[in-house]
């Protein structure tokens, strides 16, 4: 622009214009091995388990919808056991088969 207005062709010069790309999906790609890669990451302990469902969320893999708190407190009651309904057999101890033919409630912790 200021080489056009030097030559003197300053009623004819243009402002110039920019792009700036703010989103970058179509770079990283949504394919299964971008997920992929990125579980592989998360499984040999490199980034966290919120950096993981923030990724995932930012893909379009999680809806936008989904909570993170939330999803955590339910995993947390999950592993305890609290969120198992009534008569489901998830806490069923492995190593009580045997006790289990003599009295089957004593297979369930």
């Amino acid at each position: 622009m200021f080489a056009e207005r030097y030559r003197g062709a300053a009623d004819t010069v243009r402002a110039p214009s920019v792009n700036v790309a703010t989103e970058y999906d179509d770079e990283t790609g949504k394919d299964s091995q971008s997920v992929d890669s990125l579980l592989k990451v998360r499984v040999a302990g490199e980034i966290t388990r919120e950096t993981f469902w923030s990724e995932l969320q930012r893909r379009g893999e999680l809806s936008s919808s989904f909570d993170a708190v939330k999803e955590a407190d339910a995993l947390a009651s999950e592993a305890t056991g609290m969120g198992a309904e009534e008569g489901a057999t998830d806490n069923v101890d492995p190593n009580a088969i045997n006790d289990y033919v003599d009295d089957p409630s004593a297979a369930v912790a």
